[in-house]
């Protein structure tokens, strides 16, 4: 006569830790029973990345159906192909609730300008950099981000900028709210290209940070 013998959940939730990123095994192990599927979850969905509007439609159909495992996602990455951020899909999956998201970051291969975003995807990005549990804002091939976007972040543990063109048409505003601003960065790391000044960030990067900056800074 066969026995059956329960498993602790938490030998069960080490043994889903320690099979790591391997999502092939992450979804094998979602369909050994009820036990193994949540700490199954949590791993897969820990980090997401998305390049197309067809990952952002089933992500997001998932998601909604699914909303316990909105707060599973850490990490959320946009890289290419995208060719644009104005984009429905898109709009709708970072409008979700990530109250745990840690990271975020930007990365579409071709320089995007920030101006041309609808107000929409502005406001989005917008609550996302802003969130209180975000520790990591990556940006990357950004034209013409204003610099009030950094004002009153809660705690960011690291900035990096690589390839940022800033706008500082709103110096003048800048100056009158920073002396409000509780931004705290640990870290901020940027990196610039001397040979296209348009697609790189200058000197003045540094000076955003001066006020209300905690750490240092790293230029490469």
């Amino acid at each position: 006569m066969a026995v059956s013998v329960a498993i602790p959940q938490d030998i069960i939730d080490h043994v889903v830790a320690a099979v790591g990123d391997d999502k092939h095994t992450l979804k094998q192990c979602a369909l050994v029973s009820s036990s193994f599927l949540l700490p199954s979850r949590k791993q897969l969905f820990s980090k997401i990345y998305i390049s197309n509007d067809r990952a952002c439609r089933r992500l997001h159909r998932f998601l909604i159906q699914n909303p316990t495992v909105q707060s599973f996602v850490r990490s959320i990455t946009l890289y290419p192909p995208w060719k644009s951020l104005n984009n429905p899909p898109l709009l709708a999956l970072l409008r979700l609730s990530f109250c745990c998201l840690e990271r975020f970051l930007i990365n579409l291969g071709d320089p995007w300008n920030w101006n041309n975003l609808s107000c929409e995807m502005k406001d989005a990005l917008s609550s996302i950099i802003h969130s209180s549990a975000l520790k990591v804002l990556y940006l990357k091939d950004v034209i013409n981000v204003p610099t009030t976007l950094f004002l009153d972040i809660v705690h960011l543990a690291e900035l990096a900028l690589n390839s940022v063109d800033f706008d500082f048409n709103q110096s003048t505003s800048l100056t009158r709210a920073t002396t409000t601003s509780h931004t705290v960065i640990d870290r901020c790391v940027w990196y610039y290209w001397f040979w296209d000044r348009r697609r790189g960030t200058t000197f003045p990067t540094f000076s955003l940070f001066l006020t209300n900056k905690s750490g240092h800074g790293r230029s490469h």
